[in-house]
């Protein structure tokens, strides 16, 4: 494909709706909603033609062209796209896909093995001129450019071709003393925004060598570099080379790449594809025209996953409740699982939100297909045993001894009474079991006095089949449903009756882990106006079940012994917490940043969806900060810190947040389920109305709602009844008869 069809397809609008798309995802926050949607994209490497794979060593044919990328930038974009013009070897310019930044094509003379020479050269170039740094990592024959929609794209197809000189002999410069030089001031930027202390190292080292090796930067220089600056005594040099090593292997395929956008493949052999294998390469034709059909039937393949990335800057002990080897939805399962089940082995860690005191406990429901995979929550089991027998253990101790002391008085009593002498000594403090593990068959009674003899010590409920609890439920001595929704909250739960008299916990303390099929989730809560929903955080995978290959881990004795291992670990992470108390809370910067997204999230509930929306967006605010405290007192107990005041590390606000964000897009597509009866629905789209809502131009008409409302699926009165609640919202205003114009909103910063 020449340069000029790539012109003509960024002029067109064809790819218009995915780009203001990615815009507005943007421009709302929701940066890995828009990263996923960038991945849609085409793309297509500026220097050099690429027959087979996109390898260095498997280059064609050199174009002609380089490629500088000006990102993040103070200028408006247009503005700075219009000073480049002067360049009069600049051949292709347009703004990026989120709209802060640019994407400039030079023509150049100069050979491919200049192209790293001439890329820095060009970079300089424009830096000094217009003062905005560039992306100094663009200087690789395998670097793309992704294509998106510029209305404004400018194309000079009589661009003059940069020269650069080469140097005289007398000033030899190796290419490994240049990279090394730049590196040095790579590292130099990275090193004033981040602080290397203990607990958080080996995170940054991994999201540090997953950016360098994007950059293009040859594995031992960097090895060397990072080995000078950031090694310690208790961070030595065989950890930090073994962690930049794993990331350049399983990272190999993005090398010099610094981006995952899905390329495309263009027929024309003048600038080429990314990736000939790309499923476009077949009929090399343009992908379809974005369009709006996303149907409510094919939702749930949609639903979001947990980033890896993301795992990396998890506590180390949350990472390892994921042994090696588990993938795939079993590897998400897996992870919200261990955050559930680590939440509950918090002794004496506390917050407060909203004025109110809280633990971390968590609600969490899995559900899916029979056969998905939902037994790895019972394979992690043993990890967290080791943890809740030893304190049953030691509780007993204490119980027995409080039996004999118990018996001593009895008989004291007894001999008084036969002597008629006083009573001299006092009977002894009352000593009950503590019992972590809570089973779901259980009467009302016994789950309040199990709750108050646990003390500060939260239990677990876990269940790999919901339906024991609807069981128990439909019991008369079950039926524990309501005091579920005040444990969620740790409000005060009480149970009096003839049999057991009153019994009653001020702050009880569990965690709730359950898993099963959707069949059965929907007789446990048939309906989402039951308030026991909006208190579960989702996961949920709805999709034909798939076989899963054996692998040879069978063949190893230490697999089935992975989890009673760290089941240790566990076991001395409790300890240390019970024997330091832990108060958590977010920073002043924090709170503004969760008041602004969660602000934003309750409007658009308000404005697309209903009251049930609305509560699940508030108690999700609540789940945040339980998550951070869960995330917290792992640090603390990695760092051996003592210090009850404990402030929420801005890592591990974000980390809450990425969890959060998924958790919401699952229990909102479960929710839809929840209103229909008979069969199990499909789930539906939870975001339509805002959808459609985007979709409108600023000023429209009744009917333009109505078939945007219709090609959804949605009947004609509904969508009534949609511009009514808009109207009385002043979402929208009424110009005439059956036209109306749209308010004009705020632009909203990144949180």
């Amino acid at each position: 494909m020449t340069l000029i069809q790539i012109y003509e397809l960024i002029k067109s609008g064809k790819l218009m709706f995915i780009t203001k798309e990615i815009r507005r995802l943007t421009a709302e926050g929701r940066h890995k909603e828009a990263r996923r949607m960038k991945m849609q994209l085409p793309a297509f490497v500026v220097a050099a033609l690429f027959p087979e794979e996109r390898k260095t060593e498997q280059a064609g044919p050199y174009t002609g062209y380089v490629l500088v990328d000006v990102d993040g930038m103070k200028a408006p974009a247009t503005d700075y796209l219009e000073r480049c013009k002067a360049f009069p070897w600049l051949a292709l310019a347009y703004v990026s896909t989120r709209g802060c930044g640019v994407h400039l094509i030079f023509q150049v003379t100069n050979g491919a093995e200049q192209h790293a020479a001439v890329c820095r050269a060009l970079q300089d170039m424009v830096e000094t001129t217009l003062g905005e740094e560039v992306d100094r990592g663009c200087t690789d024959l395998v670097r793309t450019s992704l294509v998106c929609w510029d209305a404004e794209c400018y194309f000079n197809p009589g661009a003059e071709g940069f020269t650069l000189e080469r140097k005289s002999d007398c000033c030899p410069t190796t290419n490994q003393t240049t990279e090394a030089e730049r590196l040095d001031r790579y590292l130099d930027r990275v090193d004033m925004g981040n602080s290397w202390v203990k607990g958080q190292r080996h995170g940054l080292l991994v999201s540090l060598a997953f950016c360098l090796n994007r950059a293009g930067f040859d594995q031992r220089i960097v090895e060397s570099e990072c080995l000078r600056r950031y090694a310690e005594p208790d961070f030595d040099a065989k950890e930090i080379t073994k962690t930049i090593a794993s990331v350049y292997t399983r990272a190999q395929a993005e090398h010099g790449a610094n981006r995952c956008e899905k390329p495309f493949v263009f027929p024309e052999k003048y600038a080429t594809s990314a990736n000939s294998a790309n499923r476009y390469a077949k009929n090399d034709t343009l992908p379809a025209e974005e369009t709006d059909n996303i149907t409510n039937e094919d939702f749930t393949s949609h639903l979001p996953r947990f980033d890896k990335v993301v795992f990396e800057f998890l506590p180390a002990l949350l990472r390892d409740m994921i042994r090696p080897g588990i993938t795939g939805e079993e590897f998400d399962m897996a992870l919200v699982g261990a955050l559930t089940m680590l939440s509950t082995v918090t002794p004496n860690v506390y917050g407060q939100y909203h004025g109110r005191y809280t633990a971390p406990p968590l609600y969490l429901y899995v559900v899916a297909q029979a056969g998905s995979g939902k037994g790895i929550l019972n394979t992690m089991r043993p990890a967290i045993s080791v943890w809740q027998n030893y304190i049953y253990n030691q509780s007993n101790k204490r119980v027995k001894e409080y039996e004999k002391k118990d018996q001593n008085y009895l008989i004291a009593v007894a001999q008084a009474k036969r002597k008629g002498t006083p009573l001299t000594i006092d009977p002894p403090t009352v000593v009950r079991q503590i019992n972590l593990n809570i089973p779901g068959s259980i009467t009302q009674a016994k789950l309040t006095e199990v709750l108050a003899g646990n003390l500060h010590y939260p239990g677990l409920m876990h269940e790999s089949e919901i339906g024991v609890l609807t069981d128990a439920n439909s019991q008369d001595y079950g039926k524990y449903t309501n005091m579920l929704n005040k444990i969620a909250h740790q409000e005060e739960i009480g149970r009096d009756s003839v049999a057991n008299k009153y019994q009653y916990c001020e702050k009880p303390l569990m965690g709730l882990l359950l898993s099963g099929t959707f069949g059965q989730f929907f007789k446990f809560i048939p309906s989402a106006d039951d308030g026991l929903f909006s208190r579960f955080l989702a996961y949920t995978i709805d999709k034909p079940v798939e076989w899963k290959n054996l692998t040879d881990e069978d063949d190893k004795q230490s697999t089935g012994k992975y989890y009673p291992d760290l089941g240790q670990r566990i076991l001395r992470a409790g300890l240390f917490l019970d024997q330091n108390a832990t108060f958590v809370h977010y920073t002043k910067q924090q709170r503004d940043r969760m008041n602004a997204r969660f602000r934003r999230l309750t409007e658009k509930a308000q404005l697309y969806g209903d009251n049930e929306r609305q509560g699940i967006v508030n108690r999700l605010g609540h789940a945040h900060f339980r998550i951070c405290m869960t995330l917290t007192a792992l640090r603390k107990v990695e760092q051996q810190c003592t210090q009850e005041n404990m402030l929420i590390s801005d890592i591990d606000f974000n980390n809450a947040m990425e969890f959060i964000l998924v958790f919401h897009e699952h229990i909102l597509s479960l929710s839809t389920r929840l209103k229909k009866e008979g069969e199990c629905p499909p789930a539906t789209n939870p975001n339509i109305y805002e959808q459609i809502f985007n979709e409108l131009p600023d000023e429209f008409r009744t009917a333009d709602m109505t078939l945007r409302a219709t090609s959804h699926g949605i009947a004609p009165r509904t969508s009534a009844r949609r511009l009514k609640i808009w109207l009385d919202k002043e979402l929208i205003f009424k110009l005439s008869a059956g036209k109306y114009i749209k308010k004009k909103q705020p632009e909203a910063g990144n949180q």
